[in-house]
């Protein structure tokens, strides 16, 4: 292939340690059904055999090409700036390093977003798997559930509605926004994808067969895979300040500066849970930082809070099944609920 060659779509692949599993992911580049793509998989100090698999690839097809991370921070978010600085094309598709893609997926995506040139970011269904495409079949969540559906209000209340493989975004768009967050280590995803509605991306979903899937049980540590341990909690509550700060005045607009304060609900909780008390109530004390003391909401996730009543033992309080009743009526779904109201099984 000449140097003049021109990819139209760049696949980032972050890697680390992967030696079992990288060789999958990128056989399934090598199957497309068109030709005219570049894979840049950036190496984030991998330890194993995984760049010498990578290595395979790259001696044998120069549309793939191997980066080594030449500077910090470490993380999966940092690789994929890397290899937008080094792509070549005009659309970028990200997969992690366990990810597939169907055959078909670029020649689709493509074919989408370049019949709507106006769009930034075009996003398509996206299943699971365990040990092969077809042997589980968890859809990651449906796309459009309501007819007009906000999809930032979806995002912020936790139903997230698709996954980092599941769009094909405009490279000039990710530069125009930043980029991934590289800070955080963690909900990285989760925080790209929030700034970029509030940016005001120009995108669309497009509920069609799954063209991409995503590992479900593996025994693998994933990159920048959220736990709840505390720095990853602390992350998260960084995360949330840093969006509340930096859209203060879009958020207010929209209507949807409750979610935030719901998320510094759940984290008070996941902190309490580990014993990190203090670290518990700083991140409850959010709500003061963020101005919803006076809010209802506020003072009855207060008086929860206070009694413990997301204990075990409290469950069968009075108090506590009137505040879950009220909560259910001012948040649906209700995230107490225990159902995985946002994945559906295939049958």
């Amino acid at each position: 292939m000449d140097n003049k060659y021109h990819p139209l779509v760049s696949i980032v692949i972050p890697n680390y340690n992967r030696e079992s599993l990288i060789e999958e992911t990128l056989n399934s580049v090598l199957q497309q059904t068109i030709n005219n793509w570049e894979c840049i998989i950036v190496d984030d100090g991998s330890t194993d055999n995984s760049i010498n698999l990578i290595k395979h690839f790259t001696e044998k097809d120069n549309r793939f090409k191997l980066i080594l991370r030449d500077r910090k921070p470490k993380g999966a978010s940092t690789c994929r700036n890397i290899g937008i600085a080094h792509s070549r094309s005009q659309y970028i598709v990200f997969l992690d390093s366990d990810d597939l893609l169907a055959p078909f997926s670029l020649q689709t995506r493509l074919s989408f977003i370049e019949k709507n040139k106006p769009l930034d970011l075009a996003v398509f269904s996206t299943i699971g798997f365990k040990e092969e495409p077809g042997d589980y079949n968890l859809v990651w969540n449906i796309l459009n559930k309501e007819k007009n559906p906000s999809h930032l209000r979806r995002l912020l209340i936790g139903d997230t509605p698709w996954a980092t493989l599941s769009c094909i975004w405009r490279k000039t768009f990710l530069e125009r926004i930043g980029g991934w967050e590289e800070k955080s280590i963690c909900w990285q995803d989760w925080e790209l994808h929030i700034r970029a509605l509030l940016e005001g991306a120009q995108y669309s979903c497009f509920e069609t067969t799954p063209d991409s899937y995503y590992r479900c049980e593996h025994n693998h540590v994933s990159i920048g895979k959220n736990e709840r341990k505390k720095e990853h909690l602390l992350s998260r509550r960084q995360t949330i300040y840093n969006l509340w700060i930096k859209y203060d005045k879009e958020l207010k607009a929209r209507k949807v500066r409750f979610y935030f304060m719901l998320w510094a609900f759940r984290l008070t909780i996941f902190l309490r849970e580990i014993d990190e008390k203090y670290e518990a109530n700083e991140t409850w004390r959010l709500c003061e930082k963020l101005g919803f003391v006076l809010s209802m909401r506020y003072l009855l996730w207060s008086i929860y809070l206070r009694k413990e009543y997301y204990l075990e033992e409290n469950k069968n309080t009075l108090l506590k099944k009137i505040l879950d009743k009220v909560f259910y009526n001012l948040l649906k779904p209700h995230f107490w609920d225990t159902k995985n109201t946002f994945k559906k099984i295939i049958v």
